[in-house]
């Protein structure tokens, strides 16, 4: 546990290298990080930092916490106790992928490269764009389990419907949101879910290699919204995944690892790093 800002805070490090911050999205936790790049990263030379928001996964928030200003010193205390002065890359996963932009903004010049899955653009969700989210392809045909809480969950955001896309959603996504905050969630997304300045009004582009991956069936940050950014991020390369949803990253999994390897060789080739 890390001790910030009076927040006990869960993390873990795996392997040495490179770092790699992951900050995962809203009321889940380092598991939906730690379920789909594990595979990619692990024998390789990089330093994975996982860790688990406040309110969320094994770490407590504070009675005083409740704005996103407040999660941001949170990420910023993660990496001074992680890291220190390393230079890092930065993965960020719906909300964690709001958060990190005033990462970008405040302190580019640490950051190798940045990546985006399905992240929030607009906190508030009324102003979103959203495509209408329905399951397309269900190979789910198992009553008992058509019927259970676990599925009921995954089917709000699901896209492709079938057995392995329910286990990473169980294993990934489900395990978090059962031990979530539900107190604290609701009081801090009601008071301070978005930040107070414009962390997309930068002065200078992000010039380092990004990625950005999206699902076209996303109902709960959409895609469309990203088009406002772009210009902040010259070497980016956004891709959005027909037949996939919020949880893009295991509903085109293969498609998932393959541009991820390729955002990753492009990091190591701009700054030759001894990986």
């Amino acid at each position: 546990m890390l001790e910030i800002n009076g927040n006990k805070i869960y993390c873990e490090i795996l392997g040495e290298g490179t770092p790699v911050i992951m900050i995962h999205g809203f009321e889940v936790d380092h598991r939906v990080m730690n379920g789909c790049f594990e595979s990619i990263l692990d024998g390789q030379s990089y330093k994975r930092i996982y860790f688990d928001l406040p309110g969320m996964g094994k770490s407590k928030a504070s009675k005083q916490f409740y704005h996103a200003e407040e999660m941001y010193e949170i990420i910023e205390g993660v990496i001074e106790k992680t890291i220190g002065n390393e230079k890092y890359i930065l993965i960020g996963e719906s909300y964690g992928g709001y958060l990190m932009r005033k990462l970008i903004k405040k302190e580019p010049e640490k950051i190798l490269g940045a990546m985006f899955v399905c992240p929030v653009y607009i906190p508030d969700h009324n102003k979103r764009t959203l495509p209408v989210q329905k399951i397309l392809y269900n190979e789910i045909k198992d009553e008992k389990i058509i019927n259970s809480e676990l599925y009921h969950a995954f089917e709000v955001t699901a896209v492709c419907s079938n057995d392995n896309t329910l286990r990473h959603y169980d294993h990934d996504v489900y395990s978090g949101l059962k031990i979530k905050d539900t107190d604290f969630l609701k009081t801090y997304r009601d008071s301070g879910y978005g930040y107070i300045e414009n962390v997309d009004d930068i002065k200078t582009p992000f010039d380092k290699p990004t990625l950005f991956i999206m699902g076209k069936q996303d109902g709960v940050v959409g895609y469309e919204d990203s088009f406002s950014i772009w210009k902040n991020f010259p070497r980016a390369s956004f891709c959005i995944l027909d037949e996939s949803g919020h949880n893009v990253q295991f509903e085109k999994l293969e498609i998932f690892n393959m541009l991820t390897r390729e955002w990753l060789g492009r990091i190591k080739k701009s700054y030759l790093l001894a990986f």
